[in-house]
């Protein structure tokens, strides 16, 4: 029993020491740690993660084999530093960046301006214009008055799958539609936004002739007498559907500001038929659908 023990007796002196040395290792880390130190402070350049000097240049590298590879002119290091960019942190200055060359779905604050960008690959497209809000309006024929004189009566045409209510206008006496009550506008008006009017309707005989309309507004505050003349605002001449019952859509639009528009003014309406600048006008009534009335809001 001896003699294996005394035969063993290189074991007995590395093993303990094998201990030792890993309890002093443990030792030591935790001692680095009760100071609220870290390991990384002491470690060396390859343990310190992607942002060492040793792993920067094993990325150059790696992108340097991956273009030739690819012979792709696309650099790994724009691609990384616009992930870097647009993932909670967007890049801003005064002037857009140039160095490196900025690629498509890039995002960009310029500080000089409070605007946000994106880059569209070729252009630096101002994202806050992208998608502007609204609140949208729908008067369709049937939910207006008529006034006391030439009003444009309500008529129901119809198909061989329904009918469709409409207001018939005359080619020849300018014809109207009130809207009473009035409608408030909203709180939230952007003030430096723009009105846009929708007219839906066609031609009760089809020719593919011009008709123009004409909306006038009243637009009262608090305090203000609702009895006052309106302001009017005109369409340009519109080429209809020559085809029967073909629907057209005749747009126009104005600034709030010119328009005189303000938040919680009290609105009202009133649509008419007017004789077209030149051409050809509609030969016959012109029927119309509904009128939408989009409002910017902040």
């Amino acid at each position: 029993m001896l003699e294996k023990i005394l035969d063993s007796w290189p074991l007995l002196i590395i093993f303990p020491a094998i201990v030792a040395v890993g309890f002093y290792g443990f030792f030591k880390h935790a001692v680095k740690h009760i100071d609220g130190s870290d390991d990384i402070q002491t470690a060396d350049e390859a343990q310190k993660g992607l942002m060492s000097i040793s792993h920067h240049t094993n990325l150059a590298n790696v992108k340097s084999e991956v273009e030739t590879a690819r012979g792709s002119k696309a650099s790994l290091d724009d691609r990384l530093s616009i992930c870097l960019a647009n993932s909670g942190a967007i890049s801003q200055g005064e002037t857009f960046p140039t160095d490196p060359a900025p690629i498509k779905g890039q995002f960009f604050y310029k500080t000089d301006e409070d605007k946000v960008y994106i880059y569209n690959g070729e252009d630096w497209d101002e994202l806050a214009g992208v998608a502007p809000g609204f609140m949208e309006f729908n008067f369709p024929a049937g939910s207006w008055n008529y006034p006391t004189s030439n009003p444009a009566p309500l008529d129901r045409d119809v198909g061989t799958n329904g009918g469709m209510f409409r207001h018939l206008f005359d080619k020849t006496t300018v014809e109207s539609i009130l809207l009473e009550p009035a409608f408030e506008l909203p709180d939230n008006l952007d003030i430096e936004g723009t009105v846009y009017f929708s007219l839906y309707g066609y031609a009760k005989t089809a020719d593919g002739n011009e008709v123009r309309f004409r909306i006038s507004l009243s637009t009262k505050a608090e305090g203000e007498s609702w009895d006052a003349t309106y302001s009017t605002l005109d369409s340009a001449d519109k080429v209809t559907d020559a085809q029967q019952d073909e629907i057209d859509l005749i747009e126009w639009n104005e600034t709030v500001a010119n328009l005189g528009l303000a938040a919680q003014d009290l609105i009202r309406l009133m649509v008419s038929r007017i004789a077209i600048a030149d051409g050809t006008k509609v030969d016959g009534d012109y029927c119309f659908l509904n009128l939408k009335i989009r409002i910017p809001v902040t």
